[in-house]
Parts: structure tokens; C-alpha cells; sequence
């Protein structure tokens, strides 16, 4: 995302990449919903390794969140706005950018 689009979000990371790895797969977890309530049709991971152009990976969204549907009760999407971002990772040092496909199916 975007810094300027990113204000357009809440949300949280509960699993993050380590910052220095030694393995080929990572994973990310959260949740994302829009701040006026607009749905989101997509979450991807673009993974740019030193040798390598960009390599997509779609996230599994829709996942329970219940506590998440609790605090945010004027947000239809809160209840499944939990998302798995699973990145397969070149060899060396790697730039994860995270994207979100917003109600107009933008990027």
C-alpha cells in the first residue's frame, strides 16, 4: 500500500516476517478493513529480491475475526477481515510491499 492510501485502512500485522531469516517461506497475518466501511476485494505480497523482478502472492482473506466484528460492530467485512499473506522468499535479502485491491478493483 501506499502511504496517502494507506490512511484509508485500519489495520494490524499479528505476524510479521523476521527481520533477518534463513528459510525459503515466510508468512503474514492480520486483518484489513476500509474506514468507511468499503469492501476490499484482495490482498497480495509483491516480494523483490536482488537478482529477481517482482514475484506476486495472493492472500488468503476472509478469515474469522470475531473479536475484530466485537470492536468494529458498524463494519459489515469486520467479522471475516482476517487475511495469511504466505511469501516464498529468493535467496538473499529480499523487499516485501504489500497491496490492497480497494472497491474500484485497484491496486
Amino acid at each position: 500500500m501506499q502511504t496517502s492510501a494507506a490512511a484509508d485502512y485500519l489495520f494490524h500485522f499479528e505476524k510479521l516476517p523476521e527481520r533477518v531469516a534463513f528459510k525459503k517461506h515466510s508468512e503474514i497475518s492480520g486483518w484489513l478493513l476500509h474506514r468507511h466501511g468499503l469492501p476490499t476485494y484482495g490482498i497480495r505480497g509483491i516480494v523483490h529480491g536482488i537478482l529477481q523482478r517482482g514475484s506476486i502472492f495472493k492472500a488468503r482473506r476472509k478469515r474469522s475475526r470475531p473479536l475484530i466484528a466485537a470492536a468494529y460492530p458498524d463494519f459489515p467485512e469486520a467479522g471475516q477481515s482476517g487475511f495469511l499473506l504466505a511469501l516464498k522468499l529468493p535467496a538473499g535479502r529480499s523487499k516485501v510491499t504489500i497491496q490492497v485491491r480497494d472497491d474500484e478493483n485497484i491496486w
